[in-house]
């Protein structure tokens, strides 16, 4: 009789170990596997290049939440956010990555258009009027 109920407590202690241990592996998975900013930035160029722009995004917010700094993230953000037609987004991203010094030669002309996807379209023309007079390009003319 002894025995048996040794057997039945190691059966249950083995359960609750099996138990225990599968929480904590799960727990360790679920986790973020040490990837820097810098690993999910370049996994977001990798998606964003092959129009992954959902996967894209999800690398991108990771490695902001790792980095809230980082200007090339949320210039990639709001450009993804601008090729899936969210201007709003799009437009939070592209002014936040210019705030943190980040300027390309798109940058300008992909906040227009995210402002028109927006619809503000008077702050856009007042935006480019100084800039239609003095060097007008075919895309900020045709953004007007």
């Amino acid at each position: 009789m002894l025995v048996v109920n040794m057997k039945k407590l190691l059966i249950k202690g083995s359960y609750k170990l099996i138990f225990i241990l599968g929480i904590v592996l799960f727990i360790n998975g679920c986790g973020d596997s040490g990837n820097s900013a810098e690993e999910h930035l370049n996994k977001a160029r990798t998606s964003i290049d092959s129009n992954d722009f959902n996967g894209g995004i999800i690398e991108l917010k990771n490695a902001l939440q790792k980095d809230p700094d980082l200007a090339e993230a949320r210039w990639l953000l709001g450009k993804s956010y601008l090729a899936m037609g969210n201007g709003p987004a799009a437009v939070k991203e592209i002014e936040r990555a210019a705030a943190l010094g980040y300027s390309t030669a798109d940058s300008q002309i992909a906040l227009y258009r995210a402002l028109l996807m927006k619809g503000d379209f008077q702050e856009v023309l007042d935006l480019t009027d100084a800039m239609a007079s003095s060097r007008p390009s075919a895309d900020l003319l045709a953004i007007r």
